[in-house]
């Protein structure tokens, strides 16, 4: 009976995700599942192995003289001198890097995460997470072109623009905070994710002028994942979430059956297709998506075929991306036993 509960809560929370409309400031991506620590610090270690390396890459609009490129790596895992019978710590490192339009209009941020995982019952996790971190926007004026260089008849690169920033780079402390509720199954019959992070808590000012304000706008992520076994071969998986920054709202929901292919020790072989929607307003983007999955590695792609107003320009196409993720699990002693583990 509890099982059904916790299951209904996950499936609701799902559908609750679809029903907002990411016109959102931060980099975001479409294969969210395989980029964890983007939606919740709390998901710091909070997967089955001991060490995960992640790495994401996104280009938008291509298609547009004014396209999108985002990159993300990250680093995390359990810290083992800090696992308790019942809970244990976990740790990590993120890199964002992204960079847009003509006038490379740059965000960087390098981040450490930590968290706190508490063991509820055998099937119930808890975690809590924390974000601290450094960022730096940039943007290069002499890439860019402004009326002023036009003299009425012809275009005069060397003429002064009168367009002045105080600072063309801005450094800046970010925080962010989050908590994750984990559900898993002895048997692995099911397993499931629920949270919420927050991001941007001191809202930092990212003005290129010394007395001008612009804030980085605190960021809102909520998500639900869940996954069934169908049997020994098949399972489905449901992945959802909203984000909310200032005005702009973005929603995403998906699923995907994976199939093993083999699960012969050393040459285990996984097959991953889902399709995803997201939602700005009422429509954006239709995302297809494969994953192959051989040992320890995870090799995602997706694409974005683009639905919204801005079709006119882009002709459908919205972008693609790639994610890789590489897992280690560290050989234990004979005598020794995994606290809490993630199935």
């Amino acid at each position: 009976m509890q099982t059904k509960f916790y299951i209904k809560n996950i499936v609701l929370l799902l559908a609750f995700s679809t029903v907002f409309g990411l016109k959102g400031q931060d980099l975001h991506f479409s294969q969210f599942y395989y980029a964890p620590l983007q939606l919740n610090p709390a998901l710091t270690g909070v997967f089955k192995e001991d060490i995960r390396f992640s790495a994401n890459y996104r280009r938008q609009w291509k298609s547009v003289p004014v396209d999108y490129l985002t990159f993300s790596g990250v680093v995390d895992g359990k810290i083992t001198s800090l696992s308790f019978p019942n809970g244990f710590f976990s740790g990590g490192l993120v890199f964002n890097h992204d960079i847009a339009g003509d006038g490379n209009l740059t965000y960087s941020n390098i981040s450490a995460t930590a968290s706190y995982t508490q063991k509820l019952t055998e099937q119930q996790l808890i975690t809590a997470g924390l974000l601290i971190g450094a960022g730096q926007r940039r943007i290069d004026l002499s890439q860019l072109t402004f009326g002023n260089q036009f003299n009425g008849d012809l275009f005069v690169g060397s003429a002064p623009t009168r367009e002045n920033l105080d600072d063309t780079s801005i450094q800046y402390l970010d925080f962010g905070v989050g908590f994750n509720w984990h559900l898993q199954d002895e048997e692995q019959k099911y397993w499931g994710d629920l949270g919420v992070g927050v991001f941007h808590l001191t809202q930092p000012n990212v003005s290129f002028y010394n007395q001008g304000e612009a804030v980085l706008p605190r960021r809102f992520s909520i998500y639900g994942n869940i996954g069934f076994a169908i049997n020994e071969k098949i399972d489905l998986e449901f992945n959802s979430y909203f984000q909310k920054q200032n005005a702009y709202t973005e929603s995403v929901a998906g699923a995907a059956i994976k199939y093993q292919l083999t699960d012969t020790r050393g040459r285990e072989l996984g097959l991953r297709l889902g399709a995803s929607y997201r939602f700005i307003g009422d429509r954006d983007a239709l995302i297809p998506n494969i994953a192959v999955a051989y040992n320890a590695w995870i090799l995602g792609f997706s694409y974005d075929f683009n639905q919204s107003e801005f079709e006119l320009a882009t002709n459908g196409r919205g972008g693609p991306e790639l994610a890789l993720q590489y897992r280690i699990t560290k050989v234990k002693p004979l005598k020794a036993s995994k606290s809490c583990p993630i199935f």
